[in-house]
C-alpha cells in the first residue's frame, strides 16, 4: 500500500482526516501544512497518495505537477471551485465530502501499486496520454453536451471503479463512443 500524506495548512483538519483515514485502516505517512513539506517528504518517498487542501504555498495543480512520478493528489475542492485540468495524477472531490467516496478514492489510489490513475512508473507522464484523454473529454462533451469539468470527472469516475488509468479509460471512449461508460465497459 502507498504511503499517505495529509497536505492541509489547519492541524485540526489534518487531525480529523487522520482519524477518518485510520478508521478504515489507511495509516497516514505524514501531515504537512505546506507544499514545500509534503514536496520534501515526498522526495524520500517511491510512490504516494497525498490529499491537498487549500495550501498557502502551492495550488493543488502545482503540487501534482511537482510530485515525483508514482505520486497521486486527491484535490478537496469547496463549492464553487472548478475541479483541475490536465493533470493525470489528481482526482478531484467535493466538499463537504462524502465519506464512502473519499475511502473508496484513497483506497483505490493507495493500493494501486503502479495501475490506476497517475502512478507513472519509470516514464512519467506521456504528453501522449494527455493528448489522449483531452480527445476523449471532447468526444465526451460532443456527445453527452456536457461541460469539460463534467468529462474529465466522468472519466475520472471511470478510471477509479475499473482501476485502471485515465488514458486506458480514454481510449475506449475514442474507439467506441461514450457508448463504452454506459455499457460500462470502461
Amino acid at each position: 500500500m502507498k504511503p499517505i500524506l495529509l497536505a492541509l495548512p489547519h492541524a485540526r483538519s489534518a487531525a480529523q482526516m487522520k482519524q477518518v483515514l485510520a478508521g478504515a485502516s489507511l495509516p497516514v505517512y505524514g501531515s504537512y501544512a505546506s507544499g514545500a513539506e509534503v514536496l520534501a517528504a515526498a522526495s524520500t518517498l517511491m510512490q504516494g497518495v497525498v490529499i491537498c487542501g487549500g495550501l498557502h504555498d502551492l495550488s493543488p495543480v502545482q503540487l501534482a505537477r511537482l510530485l515525483p512520478a508514482g505520486f497521486d493528489l486527491v484535490e478537496l475542492l469547496s463549492s464553487g471551485q472548478i475541479p483541475a485540468q490536465g493533470c493525470s495524477n489528481l482526482v478531484s472531490l467535493r466538499l463537504p465530502l462524502n465519506r464512502m467516496e473519499l475511502l473508496q478514492t484513497v483506497r483505490t489510489l493507495a493500493g494501486s501499486c503502479g495501475v490506476a490513475f497517475g502512478a507513472h512508473g519509470e516514464q512519467g507522464r506521456s504528453s501522449g496520454e494527455k493528448e489522449l484523454v483531452a480527445q476523449a473529454k471532447a468526444r465526451l462533451m460532443q456527445e453527452l453536451q456536457i461541460s469539460e469539468p463534467e468529462a474529465h470527472r466522468l472519466l475520472q469516475r471511470h478510471s477509479m471503479a475499473a482501476g485502471t488509468r485515465m488514458a486506458d479509460i480514454a481510449r475506449r471512449v475514442l474507439s467506441q463512443g461514450a457508448q463504452a461508460l454506459r455499457r460500462g465497459l470502461a
